[in-house]
């Protein structure tokens, strides 16, 4: 397996160029998966992808409703029937967790299509409806994009390379953002009884904005080489900046091989979890009054250009 995300050193990937496609040779050839619309007994949504965009709103009804291409950018028609003749996309449930990964014969598809083709000009694309009860996403991504709008949720999101956008979301208990490589965009006016919301990306850039921080104990937004944008309510006495506050956040992810048989179990044993995250309220500043303390914002960066608005 050839892994597309060793010479990508740029603090931002533009959208969509993750493949170079010569117009007189390659063809975009498309596999569409069954649609999957079922309701299922679970909270949790997991997903486990290496190369490809998964976007994420939500269902106007009671069904988890999934949709997903196979995309090839290439010349070989007989290459992409092999590649995609036996994939199968159902989704299981284990632990009150529903866990979304592409299988063939048992194995994950990007590990056979390592083992016995290979993943050359493949991405998936996903189109995920959830329902009101999915009330905690979590998703693992090896390159591409990760967006999610208008939904109520936790977010436990780790990619290595690519852009991730969250745009008009609602929190649920926590957000959890890991991003190597890339981009990452965050917009919420509406905080659930959030502990924290702790965003890291290793180079590249973080723009995080809302308008109220209600309900909120911690923000941590930490870039190490590029930009970090944090647009803030206007009321300030609903927050206190504390640089000094911000915890040891990195990445975590293996990324070279990021799919072996090991690094396949552990990625799932993380995506099938009990719902697990750091909290910092033993953080908290002392006060003797009974109102409210202010959310603690603290942004971070070791190389580059830090706004806050």
């Amino acid at each position: 397996m050839k892994l597309k995300f060793a010479a990508i050193f740029l603090p931002f990937i533009l959208s969509g160029c993750f493949y170079y496609t010569h117009p007189k040779y390659n063809v975009e050839q498309i596999h569409s998966l069954p649609t999957y619309t079922e309701p299922v007994s679970a909270d949790t949504l997991s997903i486990f992808n290496s190369i490809g965009t998964i976007n994420i709103t939500p269902s106007t009804d009671e069904n988890l409703s999934i949709d997903c291409q196979i995309i090839y950018n290439g010349p070989n028609t007989d290459d992409f029937k092999a590649k995609t003749k036996d994939v199968i996309l159902t989704p299981y449930v284990e632990n009150d967790v529903i866990l979304l990964e592409a299988l063939v014969n048992n194995t994950n598809y990007w590990r056979w299509l390592d083992i016995n083709i290979d993943d050359d000009r493949l991405e998936m694309v996903y189109d995920i409806k959830i329902p009101s009860y999915i009330e905690n996403l979590r998703i693992i991504n090896e390159i591409g994009k990760i967006n999610i709008e208008n939904t109520t949720t936790s977010l436990d999101l780790q990619q290595i390379t690519g852009i991730i956008n969250c745009s008009n979301v609602s929190i649920m208990d926590f957000s959890d953002i890991f991003l190597d490589n890339g981009q990452l965009t965050f917009s919420c006016d509406n905080f659930l009884e959030v502990d924290n919301i702790s965003h890291f990306v290793n180079t590249g850039s973080i723009k995080f904005s809302s308008n109220n921080l209600s309900n909120l104990n911690y923000l941590f937004n930490k870039v190490n080489v590029g930009t970090l944008s944090c647009q803030l309510p206007a009321e300030k006495s609903s927050y206190l900046i504390a640089n000094s506050f911000i915890p040891d956040l990195d990445f975590s992810l293996e990324k070279n091989p990021f799919i072996s048989e090991d690094v396949i179990q552990t990625y799932r044993a993380q995506l099938l979890a009990d719902k697990n995250y750091t909290e910092y309220k033993n953080m908290s500043l002392d006060s003797d009054s009974d109102q409210p303390l202010p959310t603690i914002v603290a942004n971070s960066i070791d190389v580059g250009v830090v706004s806050i608005e």
